[in-house]
């Protein structure tokens, strides 16, 4: 008993060493600078051990009801693999790629068909390049396949001219890491965390455990100090969310970057403001917080018939309550809020207008700019710390401050997220965090999931 004991261990081993690298080889393009693993086999073994010491918590989940998908053709494809990867190109901005492996191509191809019909979207069939394509902007995902494999590229921005040529390296010629003793997949392999992301030398994971999830990496920057070692900040006193970030615009570097990836995104160009006018008035630190509820009073316009029978634009005000948000930048020499003012951004009344949900008061001083939903001051209390960016969400106080159903459904079960990143010296940032759940005993992944 005792040989064949050690005999099936060392077999199950095996079989995990020979998937935990088969699952990765071509599944990663050769140019790929970073790439996310979610260990979906180490996962459910997880789940698998929890399951069995907390029987009772996962008994009251089963539905022992017929599943709706019974009816639904073999999708020829296993979207949740031993280890699911997904990969950026240096080439491609703002873009996730992934590679899932075909078993069986006409099922698959009933499959996708039988989907994106449901979803109104037409399938392309690129015979010349040897693929099949679609996109599905909906889900700001792009989608291309051959008899076997599936490459989806995910981006807020489907820019399909790019995502042609990752598709073209993959189902065409191959452009995939093959080697098993390649550097990339050993370091991916030999990694037991149930979510690891990697670029270069560095490291982030998450590992999901009885009621929490834990956070952890070491981030290398191209120059030592990039960030601040220590840094003071105004916080609220009893927030329910509380985010900040020291970006560093003393270094000339850090400036330069964030023009470079804000002059990308729409809304400044939307509303006539200019990235570098508006960076050059902030010393890059940002900060939001959210704590309690604000009344507002909003103008309802209605149209109705005068005595005439002629159509008159009708006014009325209702209050409603919103969550008291304040979002600090800090101050530089010339003013934020004159620059929005002169640029239409900001009424005669201070409302910052380009933002339409709520109403966002606009204040300045000599340190900071302030957007905030309510027109008093709120009470902060002065900190240093040496963390240049922090976040701590307290969820079941944001639940009575969030006025949002389908968000208030997500962080039901959780209890208090906590995290940080320093860089003390050198060019090593340290990240640090802990998202907790109402019930310690159960794992956090089972927790997280909507009522």
């Amino acid at each position: 008993m005792l040989v064949l004991t050690i005999l099936i261990a060392i077999g199950y081993w095996g079989y995990k060493q020979f998937n935990k690298t088969s699952s990765l080889t071509g599944k990663i393009h050769q140019n790929a600078d970073s790439v996310l693993k979610i260990g979906v086999q180490e996962i459910k073994e997880t789940l698998l051990v929890d399951a069995l010491t907390s029987p009772r918590h996962y008994l009251n989940k089963v539905s022992f009801k017929g599943s709706d998908d019974e009816d639904k053709p073999e999708q020829g494809i296993d979207l949740m693999p031993y280890n699911m990867v997904f990969y950026t190109i240096p080439d491609v901005k703002n873009a996730l790629f992934g590679t899932f492996k075909i078993s069986d191509s006409e099922a698959f191809e009933l499959y996708v068909k039988q989907e994106l019909v449901k979803k109104s979207v037409t399938i392309e069939d690129l015979t010349n390049q040897g693929y099949s394509f679609a996109k599905v902007d909906k889900s700001k995902l792009a989608l291309a396949w051959n008899s076997e494999k599936l490459v989806v590229a995910f981006s807020l921005e489907l820019n399909i001219s790019q995502f042609q040529k990752v598709f073209k390296d993959i189902l065409k010629d191959g452009k995939t890491i093959e080697d098993s003793n390649d550097p990339l997949i050993e370091a991916l392999a030999s990694s037991s965390d149930h979510i690891v992301y990697m670029q270069e030398e560095s490291t982030a994971t998450i590992n999901f455990e009885d009621g929490k999830a834990v956070i952890a990496g070491n981030i290398l920057t191209k120059a030592p100090q990039k960030f601040k070692s220590k840094i003071t900040q105004e916080t609220l006193e009893n927030p329910s969310l509380q985010l900040y970030f020291d970006a560093n615009f003393e270094n000339p570097e850090n400036k330069k970057d964030w023009i470079k990836k804000l002059s990308e995104v729409a809304f400044f160009a939307k509303n006539n403001l200019n990235v570098d006018e508006v960076l050059n008035r902030t010393n890059g630190f940002f900060s939001l917080g959210i704590e309690g509820k604000t009344i507002q009073t909003d103008t309802i316009i209605t149209y109705g018939y005068d005595d005439n029978f002629e159509k008159v634009e009708q006014r009325s005000l209702q209050k409603k309550q919103v969550p008291k948000i304040q979002l600090n930048l800090g101050a530089e020499n010339e003013s934020l809020k004159d620059y929005l003012v002169s640029k239409n951004a900001v009424n005669k009344s201070g409302i910052f207008e380009p933002f339409p949900l709520y109403q966002i008061y606009v204040k300045d001083n000599s340190v900071n700019t302030v957007f905030d939903t309510f027109e008093g001051v709120i009470p902060t209390q002065e900190k240093s710390t040496n963390t240049f960016f922090g976040a701590q969400v307290n969820f079941q106080k944001l639940k009575q401050d969030l006025t949002l159903p389908s968000v208030v459904n997500y962080i039901e079960n959780l209890n208090e997220l906590k995290l940080s990143a320093s860089q003390k010296e050198g060019n090593r940032i340290t990240l640090n965090g802990e998202l907790t759940a109402t019930n310690s005993d159960v794992n956090i992944l089972s927790q997280i999931a909507p009522q």
